[in-house]
C-alpha cells in the first residue's frame, strides 16, 4: 500500500457467543495486521471486555460500543449466550436486530464510512444494513462448510416430521453431497425451536435466508 493511500474500512458485527465471537475477532485482527485494513467492531457494552486482547495488539481496530436494546425480552445485563439458557438464544438473536438503527446512523455520520460489512451468520439482519449503506456484506460462519450447508438447507426447505413425538425420526438431505441423513434430535436447536407465525421465529428465519443472498461467505476450516 502506497504511503498516504486510504485504507479500506471493514465493519465487523459478531454474535455474542464465545464460539462465534472469538474466531471472528481473530479474523478481524488478521485483516488489520496482515492486510492493513481499518476495522471497527460493533459490540454491546456487556461484551466490550472480550475485545481487550484484540484492541491491545491491533491498533487499527476500534470498537463501536452500543447500548443493548432497551426493549429486549431478556433480563437486563444478559448480553451473551454464556449467561443464557438455550431457549433464550432466539430472544438474543431477535434483540440484536434493534442495533440496526444505531449502527446505520453511526455509519452514515462517520467521516470514513465502512466499505464492507463482515458479520456472523446469526446476525442475518445485517444484510439489509449493508444494502442500505450500499456496501457488500460477507457472512462469517464458525462452523465448517458442511455444517453450514445443512443449516441452510433446513431454513430453505423447512422439513416436517411425520411423528411429532419421535425425536429419532430421520431427516434426509438429498441435495447435499453424500445425501446425508440425520435424526431429528441431531438437528439445530435454533431451527427446531421455530414456530410458524411467531415474530421471533420469523425474524430468525428471515435473517438466515438473508445470509444466502450475501456477497460472500467465510467459513472456518
Amino acid at each position: 500500500m502506497a504511503e498516504g493511500q486510504r485504507r479500506a474500512h471493514i465493519l465487523v458485527i459478531p454474535y455474542p457467543a464465545q464460539g462465534h465471537m472469538l474466531p471472528l475477532l481473530d479474523l478481524a485482527s488478521l485483516l488489520s495486521d496482515r492486510f492493513r485494513l481499518v476495522v471497527t467492531v460493533a459490540v454491546t457494552q456487556g461484551n466490550l471486555h472480550l475485545l481487550s486482547p484484540l484492541l491491545s495488539r491491533s491498533p487499527a481496530v476500534s470498537p463501536l460500543v452500543l447500548s443493548f436494546p432497551d426493549n429486549s425480552s431478556l433480563p437486563q445485563g444478559l448480553e451473551n449466550t454464556m449467561f443464557l439458557s438455550p431457549p433464550q438464544f432466539g430472544l438474543l438473536y431477535h434483540a440484536l436486530g434493534d442495533l440496526h438503527g444505531p449502527i446505520l446512523r453511526w455509519a452514515r455520520a462517520h467521516p470514513d464510512p465502512p466499505d464492507a460489512v463482515l458479520s456472523d451468520l446469526f446476525v442475518g439482519w445485517t444484510a439489509r444494513l449493508a444494502a442500505e449503506l450500499g456496501v457488500p456484506r460477507l457472512v462469517f460462519s464458525p462452523s465448517g462448510a458442511f455444517a453450514l450447508a445443512v443449516m441452510n438447507s433446513l431454513w430453505r426447505r423447512m422439513p416436517q416430521r411425520s411423528d411429532v413425538d419421535d425425536p429419532n425420526e430421520l431427516v434426509a438431505f438429498p441435495s447435499l453431497p453424500g445425501s446425508p441423513v440425520f435424526r431429528w434430535c441431531e438437528l439445530s436447536t435454533l431451527w427446531r425451536s421455530y414456530k410458524r407465525g411467531d415474530p421471533v421465529s420469523e425474524f430468525i428465519r428471515e435473517g438466515m435466508l438473508a445470509n444466502l443472498g450475501s456477497w460472500g461467505l467465510l467459513v472456518t476450516m
